[in-house]
C-alpha cells in the first residue's frame, strides 16, 4: 500500500472461500497470532507485513424444515460452549452452509411462529462438514391479526 501517512496500522487477513474465517469476531477467535499485525509506518520507509492464516475451519450445513418438511428461513445464534460472550448471529436460508471454528459450540435456530431449536454441543474438526437437520415445531403462541382483535372488541362492546 504505497504512500500511507505516518501512523500505526493494523493489518488483518481472512479468506472465507478457502476456509479461513474472520477472527475479528470472538466466536471465530483462535490462537493464531499471525493473522493480524500492528506496524508503525514512517515516511520514506518500506515495510513488509507477513500474515499467516490458519487453522482451516470446519463447515456447518444446516437444513431447516417445519413439521411438514417445508423449508423455513430463520436465524442462527452460535455460542462457544461455556462462553456466553462469544455469541455470533446470522440470518440464513433454509439450506445453508458456513464456516465454524474448531471449538465446542452450540447453535440455536429461530424462525417466526416457531419454537427455538437448540443443538447439543458440537465439536468440529478441521475441514470437516457437520450436517444439522433441524425440524421446527410451531410456537404455542397464536399470532393475533389486527382485524381479529377489532372483531373481538366490537362483539364484546355490543354485549
Amino acid at each position: 500500500m504505497p504512500n500511507l501517512p505516518a501512523a500505526e496500522y493494523r493489518f488483518h487477513a481472512y479468506k472465507l472461500s478457502e476456509g479461513y474465517p474472520d477472527t475479528f469476531f470472538a466466536f471465530f477467535a483462535n490462537n493464531n497470532k499471525n493473522a493480524s499485525k500492528t506496524v508503525s509506518v514512517t515516511a520514506g520507509r518500506t515495510i513488509t507485513v507477513h500474515l499467516a492464516l490458519g487453522p482451516k475451519c470446519a463447515k456447518l450445513r444446516v437444513i431447516i424444515r417445519n413439521e411438514y418438511g417445508i423449508p423455513v428461513d430463520g436465524g442462527l445464534s452460535f455460542t462457544r460452549a461455556g462462553e456466553e460472550t462469544s455469541e455470533y448471529s446470522i440470518g440464513v436460508k433454509a439450506d445453508s452452509e458456513f464456516l465454524v471454528p474448531l471449538v465446542p459450540f452450540e447453535v440455536e435456530v429461530t424462525a417466526n411462529n416457531y419454537e427455538t431449536w437448540k443443538s447439543s454441543i458440537l465439536t468440529p474438526r478441521s475441514e470437516e462438514t457437520i450436517k444439522l437437520n433441524v425440524r421446527l415445531t410451531p410456537s404455542r403462541q397464536i399470532p393475533l391479526h389486527l382485524e381479529s382483535v377489532k372483531t373481538l372488541l366490537t362483539s364484546h362492546k355490543s354485549n
